[in-house]
């Protein structure tokens, strides 16, 4: 009798645990928001970043099919494709405009799709490494999509001026685009 309680105790213990799991992944796919569809900058609410490429950028479309998530992103002059992957797969490239791109890492951080990319710049003639984080939220309505864009700099890196390693404070910039109707 003994045997049989012990048993059914742990045989319900590991039906609350699988269900527990199950709901818990459930709720991990519902929280992804749909980024899906053609995404216009609105220069009005964004913050420039002293980037020209950044700055000039139109739109961004935007194409998810997990665990890919791939970005075509208009600039005045040009365009890029990029393809972030959200299994924590690390992505390197050799070459991204004016700096070298050593790797990036894409992740759901609950509703935020967060994309960490270490680049590798000449400063005054040294280079100099430093992280890139974008923060890409969708607002409850799902018609704005706010990013946010933290540029974290190594601690002696060489400023501007005279080229003397100095504490560079972390940049935060906050873009914000328009979803383009069908």
């Amino acid at each position: 009798m003994r045997k049989t309680v012990m048993k059914t105790r742990r045989l319900l213990i590991a039906s609350l645990l699988a269900a527990g799991a199950c709901a818990s992944v459930s709720a991990q796919a519902k929280s992804k928001p749909d980024l899906n569809g053609v995404w216009l900058v609105d220069q009005s609410k964004s913050e420039k970043t002293n980037s020209p490429l950044e700055d000039s950028e139109i739109s961004v479309t935007i194409q998810q099919n997990e665990p890919e998530i791939k970005m075509v992103r208009r600039y005045q002059m040009t365009s890029l494709v990029i393809n972030y992957f959200t299994d924590g797969r690390e992505v390197s490239t050799k070459k991204l405009i004016a700096s070298d791109v050593l790797k990036a890492t894409t992740k759901w951080d609950g509703d935020k799709l967060v994309n960490r990319t270490l680049t590798r710049r000449i400063v005054m003639g040294r280079s100099v490494d430093m992280d890139v984080v974008e923060e890409w939220k969708l607002s409850k309505d799902g018609k704005t999509l706010t990013k946010k864009i933290i540029i974290i700099f190594p601690k002696n890196a060489p400023d501007k001026v005279n080229a003397v390693p100095v504490t560079q404070p972390t940049q935060e910039f906050k873009k914000v685009y328009n979803r383009q109707s069908s």
